[in-house]
């Protein structure tokens, strides 16, 4: 990274290495570490050679005050366990300059031996996310096999934190997960919830949502697609308006698949129609 003062530099503001292969980052790391680097963004994901030594080199640059630049980081799909994501959760909490908006750790690897399979290492770290404080906007931990039981679990440690966006999409969460996250929208910490493709959900788990959500909170979105949401919890999501005046965006693409009984389309326009008043309401408000 060299800098000649008397002409136009472009930075690297987003570096995207994903599917490279890689087995190491120390050389990365040390460019990354330059005074005159300005990269925001480093995507690492789909290098499953890549562990916690390299989980361990980005969390010293994300602590490193001449180097503070990096606030977005994917690591999916790699073999990083929960010592390399706990040091990420330690260094962005004690980082000295702006919050850290973005992290992703989705799909990572399980640990296999003969015919056990052993817990996720995301779910292994989860003692140790509340170490992130304040420091961390969003979360993403997509396609981890997270349980109803990790759900217990993750939402004890999210309330520590300041995490306002959620993304636990294509995962095996149910009813009972959903009555613990739903907490998070109780305690109004979230603006965003994902849990599209998360098949056992159902109903049920949306009755319990939908109840958590009535009333004003936080909450702008909701992705439930695929979620085998019939007209019953269709119609639990519709029964939130005019009360619930926050809601802009809801997904249910294919939510009904499997259920036998589909979303009525009537039902569907109703629901279009009250999210889109709350955006135009929104929108006059910004306005004023």
């Amino acid at each position: 990274y060299g800098r000649n003062e008397t002409t136009s530099f472009h930075y690297v503001e987003t570096l995207n290495l994903i599917g490279n292969g890689l087995d190491s980052i120390t050389s990365i790391a040390q460019a990354l570490e330059h005074p005159h680097c300005y990269t925001k963004s480093l995507l690492m994901g789909r290098n499953e050679h890549l562990g916690d030594d390299s989980a361990v080199q980005i969390a010293n640059l994300i602590g490193n005050e001449k180097s503070h630049s990096l606030t977005w980081l994917s690591l999916d799909d790699t073999s990083v366990s929960s010592r390399g994501a706990s040091e990420l959760y330690r260094s962005i909490g004690n980082r000295p300059s702006e919050p850290f908006s973005y992290l992703s750790l989705s799909y990572m690897k399980k640990t296999h031996l003969f015919l056990w399979t052993f817990r996720n290492s995301v779910t292994r770290s989860f003692s140790n996310l509340h170490q992130i404080k304040n420091q961390l906007q969003e979360l993403s931990l997509t396609g981890n096999a997270l349980t109803d039981d990790d759900m217990k679990e993750l939402t004890t440690a999210i309330l520590q934190t300041n995490i306002t966006s959620l993304h636990l999409n294509d995962n095996h969460i149910g009813p009972r997960g959903v009555s613990y996250l739903s907490e998070l929208v109780r305690q109004e910490q979230l603006v965003e919830l994902n849990l599209a493709r998360n098949r056992r959900i159902g109903n049920d788990g949306i009755l319990i949502l939908a109840e958590a959500l009535r009333g004003d909170n936080r909450v702008t979105t909701l992705w439930l697609n695929d979620c085998r949401i019939g007209q019953e919890g269709a119609e639990a999501l519709l029964s939130l308006f005019p009360d619930n005046t926050q809601l802009e965006f809801i997904t249910l693409n294919n939510s009904n698949k499997g259920t036998g009984s589909g979303i009525e389309p009537n039902t569907t326009k109703a629901l279009q129609d009250a999210l889109q008043k709350n955006q135009r309401q929104k929108e006059s408000k910004n306005e004023i």
